[in-house]
């Protein structure tokens, strides 16, 4: 799971955002709800999530891709 922006999101509200995600995914609280859920919370780098998203996308397309 993450949190997307629209594109061009200025920076300062980028990691405004992600500052307080995740500071929000460390209280006990937090913590507690998400493990019910059976979510390991993560959090990170918004350059973190990126590169998560773009391994995702490259090992679910292999399989879409045709030969040429």
């Amino acid at each position: 799971m993450g949190l997307w922006g629209p594109a061009g999101m200025p920076r300062p509200s980028v990691e405004r955002i992600n500052a307080e995600v995740n500071r929000m995914l460390q209280t006990p609280d937090m913590r507690a709800q998400m493990a019910k859920l059976g979510i390991e919370v993560g959090g990170g780098t918004p350059e973190a999530f990126a590169d998560h998203v773009k391994r995702d996308r490259d090992t679910w397309l292999k399989p879409c891709r045709r030969p040429a």
